[in-house]
């Protein structure tokens, strides 16, 4: 704490937009076409998104419905990620494509992350992370010119 809680506050605005928190509902089909019609029967309520998610998805959000989360917005692709930010919770977006699938979208929640205490501690330990794994790199390369200092001299 002592180390680090200088530098939270900034560690946090450089990574809000990763640390908000979302839920949202994907069907994902290789077909445009397809993917347009699941599209249009949702936008004209012939059909519930997770209906047509559990029958017609292609990818492992078929078995919860389409429905992806609670996660951070980070661990989203990040052209999905996009998409997400600039989405109204509720409103079902037009297929877009993404490394050769279709995606429709749909944001169910949008939670922006907030400099709270867990969040503090969140940052404190990210940067005490990055501070080690600094460490180590270093060590290691000192370890390294030891051995290779130690190697020469031996021949």
């Amino acid at each position: 704490k002592t180390n680090f809680d200088h530098q939270v506050e900034a560690r946090f605005l450089s990574r809000k937009n990763d640390l908000d928190i979302v839920v949202y509902s994907i069907i994902r089909k290789k077909s445009f076409f397809q993917a347009r019609e699941l599209y249009l029967r949702i936008n004209e309520k012939e059909a519930e998104f997770s209906d047509l998610a559990l029958k017609y998805s292609e990818g492992i959000e078929k078995h919860s419905k389409g429905i992806i989360g609670p996660i951070p917005i980070g661990q989203s692709h990040p052209r999905l990620a996009e998409h997400i930010r600039k989405s109204t919770p509720g409103e079902t977006q037009a297929p877009i494509e993404i490394e050769g699938s279709h995606i429709i979208l749909r944001v169910e929640s949008y939670n922006s992350a907030k400099l709270d205490d867990y969040m503090r501690e969140k940052m404190r330990e990210e940067l005490f992370q990055k501070w080690v794994r600094s460490n180590v790199v270093e060590i290691r390369k000192s370890i390294l010119e030891g051995i290779k200092a130690n190697s020469n001299i031996i021949e």
